[in-house]
């Protein structure tokens, strides 16, 4: 396909002109200049926004626009035309961009724009924070794609808990997670869950209430529920508490902060209060919904818990290998072998509960991957279904 020139059209007539369309696997257009009828000012409408995973194109969300002087309205489409070539539009950005600066150090329009857009993005962050977290049915717990994706709850042994420093995780493509404070497990990721099944009706940051005896039947332990149970819970809680993430999306770095903002038990009352962290809140804009009676029915079984969230993330499963699928649930084995032979038995386990149909092990170019024909959920087979009517009609 042949480059296409990354300038913004000249559109006469009023600002609300429409948006130019653009294919997101060829050079694109993410603008276009338009002259106001009424005080004749130019101006550049962007339809691009700015968040952790870099810059967007959104035709579907209100444009930035910036107006121009008549010296950046001169170096907008110098002679002979910027032409780039890249995959997507954000690449064709980079380097018009660069090009730009290159060509024009006098009139950096480019950076312009992008101090701009980062300006609205952190007011939309800003806004998110104080808006409710999504709701889900009460026999779902939601769960944010990037946390269960990743080994921020991994599968711990019991007694290998420990503190930890700037610990590097396994974390999606394009992600890099590091934490400080305890290595957490998947009985960390129950209570965080719950808490945050409880919360998503406030908003973030305000109060959440419960009892210590019926947070600890929310999350399995049925057994006597005494004071070793209730302390067992308070080092929890203040494990989330102690625990901190750092972020790195590539383009952006920045503390996401506590897992929790703050905690309060009373031990008389068997009253415990939560604060959600309200910085965390952008996290929920993508979310699975896990069934909570099957993640119950795997009972202790962490690693049955970790690959049950993963595999619910995804609505058809893509090939792994062994070796990266234990790094990303955060799985505590010294030696490949153990893990496979327990991710084996699980498997089974899962085939026989009829959440999978069938997997196998094959041996790629890059080492042992698993393949695994799921169960999709109502809505992922929904969303199957429309991706291969797109894939159809292209």
């Amino acid at each position: 396909m042949a480059p296409r020139k990354f300038h913004p059209k000249r559109v006469d007539g009023p600002s609300r002109a429409e948006p130019t369309k653009i294919d997101q696997q060829a050079v694109a257009t993410l603008g276009e200049l338009v002259t106001s009828d009424t005080d004749g000012a130019s101006r550049l409408r962007l339809h691009v926004t700015l968040d952790e995973s870099g810059l967007r194109y959104t035709p579907d969300k209100p444009p930035v626009e910036i107006r121009l002087t008549k010296k950046q309205l001169r170096s907008l489409a110098p002679e002979p035309p910027v032409m780039v070539r890249a995959a997507t539009a954000e690449e064709a950005y980079r380097e018009a961009r660069k090009l730009h600066d290159e060509k024009q150090p006098q009139a950096p329009l480019m950076r312009a724009v992008e101090s701009r857009i980062a300006a609205i993005q952190q007011q939309q962050i800003a806004e998110l924070q104080l808006k409710l977290f999504p709701d889900w049915p009460d026999d779902r717990r939601g769960a944010p794609n990037t946390v269960i994706r990743s080994a921020i709850f991994g599968v711990i042994r019991r007694g290998r808990r420990q503190r930890v420093s700037d610990l590097p995780v396994a974390a999606p493509n394009g992600w890099s997670i590091t934490m400080t404070g305890w290595r957490l497990d998947q009985h960390d990721l129950d209570l965080w869950l719950e808490v945050h099944h409880l919360a998503r009706n406030a908003k973030p940051g305000e109060e959440v209430r419960f009892t210590l005896h019926s947070m600890l039947r929310r999350i399995g332990r049925t057994g006597k529920l005494g004071g070793d149970n209730y302390a067992w819970l308070e080092e929890r809680l203040k494990a989330l508490y102690q625990t901190t993430l750092l972020v790195d999306s590539g383009r952006h770095v920045g503390g996401a902060g506590n897992l929790i903002r703050n905690f309060r038990v009373d031990r008389e009352t068997g009253e415990a209060i939560i604060e959600t962290n309200p910085t965390l809140r952008t996290l929920w804009e993508s979310i699975t919904h896990l069934q909570v009676e099957q993640r119950r029915a795997l009972g202790s079984n962490q690693l049955a818990k970790a690959l049950h969230a993963v595999l619910a993330s995804h609505a058809e499963w893509m090939p792994m290998r062994v070796g990266t699928l234990m790094r990303r649930v955060g799985a505590d084995y010294a030696n490949l072998r153990f893990f496979k032979r327990d991710l084996k038995a699980v498997l089974d386990d899962f085939v026989a509960r009829g959440w999978l149909r069938s997997y196998r092990f094959t041996v790629g170019t890059e080492g042992e991957l698993l393949e695994i024909d799921k169960v999709p959920s109502p809505s992922q087979m929904r969303a199957i279904e429309r991706r291969k009517d797109d894939q159809s009609r292209g």
